[in-house]
């Protein structure tokens, strides 16, 4: 998400002079997931301290033909390949390298078909997937886009589909995949399911709308939800989709984030930020 923003609105990181600071947090993530492992999840969740602190045993689990993980090697690759993109301009070897492992990844999760939580069971009481055809589609167009290449367009019309998405979040990529595929087709029936998203999220769709408006999805990331589809929104109006309301509504919504209520939800800035944030190295 954050590499889509910078490819979308990369004169504005720049005006704002944050540019070298977008590539640079993204760029300590995708360094890790080129060496990724996944560590033991209930070991992980019941240390409370900075990472560097965790001296306790970390075992690894491992992704291969016989222990398939499509979710997060199709998520995985939709960074990079993202990434490459980003990186291009400054770091053509760099976008190289994110495309490389991209391509592989994808790979491996499209031929070995099978949800990681099978083949991880500690990760079940965390992040349990009961899908993996979003991602699948969400891989192979951030692929398509970095490529040109149809061979991924094709793959990703095999796990596409119209239906008007829940949100945008962690497991659930598919207004993602429908954003990205109807900017690379035009296709008439994905430009219907955004604009069927869009309106479930403007104010008197079906997602609530608390007293001072924040559009509230769930409980558990409620500003996640917010900002992603007003991220949507705006990537959405630059298309030509629900322009002068899909701006209203993400402005609202990210100047709810930022203050406009009376207090900032963002930790660091503007007024009575949040102190206590759910982060163990905090």
């Amino acid at each position: 998400m954050l590499s889509w923003g910078l490819i979308e609105y990369r004169d504005a990181y720049q005006a704002a002079g944050e540019l070298a600071y977008g590539l640079d947090c993204i760029k300590w993530p995708l360094d890790y997931f080129i060496k990724a492992h996944v560590g033991d999840g209930n070991a992980d969740h019941s240390f409370w301290g900075r990472p560097e602190d965790m001296n306790m045993a970390r075992p690894a689990f491992l992704l291969d033909e016989s222990h398939g993980g499509t979710e997060v090697a199709a998520e995985t690759a939709a960074a990079m390949a993202a990434a490459s993109i980003v990186f291009r301009p400054t770091d053509p070897t760099y976008a190289d390298t994110l495309l490389t492992h991209a391509r592989q990844l994808y790979d491996f999760g499209y031929n070995y078909q099978k949800t990681y939580t099978d083949s991880i069971s500690n990760a079940i009481g965390f992040y349990k997937y009961v899908i993996q055809r979003f991602q699948l589609a969400w891989g192979a167009l951030w692929l398509h886009k970095a490529t040109g290449e149809k061979a991924y367009l094709d793959k990703a019309e095999e796990f596409l589909n119209t239906k008007v998405a829940w949100a945008l979040s962690w497991d659930d990529k598919n207004i993602g995949a429908q954003l990205l595929y109807y900017m690379a087709t035009n296709d008439a029936q994905y430009k219907a399911a955004v604009e069927g998203f869009l309106n479930a999220w403007f104010p008197g769709g079906s997602v609530t709308q608390t007293p001072k408006g924040l559009a509230f999805r769930d409980e558990w990331g409620s500003l996640r939800y917010a900002a992603n589809s007003a991220f949507l929104a705006l990537v959405a109006a630059d298309k030509g989709i629900h322009v002068s309301k899909g701006r209203a509504f993400a402005k609202t919504q990210l100047e709810y984030m930022l203050g406009s209520t009376g207090r900032s939800f963002v930790v660091g800035f503007g007024t009575n930020p949040p102190v206590q944030p759910h982060h163990r190295a905090a």
